[in-house]
């Protein structure tokens, strides 16, 4: 027996219809997620924002360089 769910402007749905919508849902969701994940690895951590120029030569200075 088929179980059938009625939804406001959808019309009537079948279980197996409401799980294929809810997985579609969970779907999005993920991709969302996974999409926000990617922006931040491409823009922090491989591509990261360009140093100010006199702090990153500043920093490359051989005198301020300590012996090990």
């Amino acid at each position: 027996m088929t179980e059938v769910i009625e939804e406001p402007g959808a019309g009537i749905l079948t279980a197996k219809e409401q799980r294929e919508k809810l997985m579609k849902a969970q779907r999005k969701g993920r991709a969302a997620v996974a999409k926000k994940t990617k922006q931040e690895i491409n823009t922090v951590w491989i591509y990261p924002p360009k140093a100010e120029r006199a702090a990153a030569l500043a920093s490359a200075d051989p005198e301020r360089v300590t012996n090990l």
